[in-house]
C-alpha cells in the first residue's frame, strides 16, 4: 500500500479478510479497482456509491479508520501497535482516532470501587 507521503508499507490483515479477498476476482492487483483500467479507486465518491448500493448511510471512508482504532484499543491492543497499523507518525494522532466506548467507561468507574472504603449510606445512622 502507498501512503499519503508516497511511502510503501505493508499492513497486516485478519485471516477472515484474507479468505474473503481470495474469493474475489483476481484480475487486478487492487481490491477496489476500475474494471477498465485496473487502477485503484481512491475517490470517496466511489465509496459513497458502494455504501448507498448496500444500504449504508452516513458513513464516509475515513470513519473506518476511527472505528478500527476504537475497536483495537477497546480490545486491549497497545496504542503503539494501533499507531503502527494506522501508519501514524505520532501517537497523539492515534489518540484522536481511538474513542472510548461505553463498556470501557463503565469498567473504569467500576475499577474505582476497589479503592472505596466508604460505608453504605444506608448503614450510616442519621445524626441529630
Amino acid at each position: 500500500m502507498e501512503t499519503k507521503s508516497g511511502k510503501k508499507r505493508k499492513i497486516p490483515i485478519s485471516p477472515t479478510l484474507a479468505r474473503e479477498l481470495q474469493l474475489l476476482n483476481k484480475t487486478f492487483e487492487y481490491v477496489f479497482a476500475n474494471p477498465v483500467t485496473g487502477k485503484p479507486y481512491v475517490d470517496i465518491k466511489c465509496f459513497a456509491r458502494l455504501c448507498k448500493k448496500i444500504g449504508i448511510i452516513n458513513l464516509v471512508f475515513h470513519d473506518l479508520r476511527h472505528t478500527a482504532a476504537t475497536r483495537m484499543v477497546a480490545s486491549g491492543i497497545d496504542l503503539i501497535v494501533v499507531q503502527d497499523i494506522l501508519g501514524h507518525a505520532s501517537v497523539k494522532t492515534t489518540q484522536r482516532y481511538a474513542h472510548p466506548v461505553t463498556e470501557q467507561k463503565q469498567r473504569a468507574i467500576e475499577a474505582l470501587d476497589k479503592y472505596n472504603n466508604i460505608k453504605s449510606l444506608s448503614s450510616v445512622k442519621k445524626e441529630r
